[in-house]
């Protein structure tokens, strides 16, 4: 054989090995993660004339999802999950002018306030009253003289 049809055969050899190569690293791919094939099993979505809406939804890898609301004004839902440890993990929020507020036993919490805070916040009010008092009074004999 020449040297040319043993680069040609080279060649050849080197593009197949890639091909194989590629065509396993796509198939373990595809193995490895189920998720990749989810299908929507359910879905639904509701948008009223008024603003009100309401959608869910509902995948056969078990993620689920709905909310209900108004408009931008509003909204409360849930959505649940099983995360990579197998636990089935499920977040309950509202979102309205207080912000968006989730619940969920695997979320963290804050630790509890402080009994000697709420006392400083009480007594905020009454020493800015007193203050205000005292700024009027003086505003008040300042404009006598």
């Amino acid at each position: 054989a020449s040297q040319i049809d043993r680069s040609v055969d080279r060649t050849c050899f080197l593009t197949m090995f890639r091909f194989v190569l590629a065509s396993v690293a796509l198939i373990a791919a595809t193995v490895a993660n189920p998720e990749a094939h989810a299908q929507i099993v359910r879905y639904e979505n509701v948008l009223q004339d008024d603003g009100h809406y309401n959608w869910q939804y509902e995948t056969s890898n078990g993620i689920a999802a709905n909310e209900e609301g108004l408009g931008a004004h509003s909204a409360n839902g849930a959505f649940s999950y099983t995360g990579p440890d197998g636990v089935l993990y499920r977040v309950v929020y509202v979102a309205d002018e207080n912000g968006f507020r989730p619940e969920g036993a695997h979320l963290p919490t804050p630790p509890p306030t402080p009994e000697y805070v709420f006392k400083t916040l009480e007594q905020i009010p009454a020493q800015r009253i007193g203050q205000l008092a005292k700024n009027a009074a003086n505003a008040l004999e300042k404009s006598k003289t």
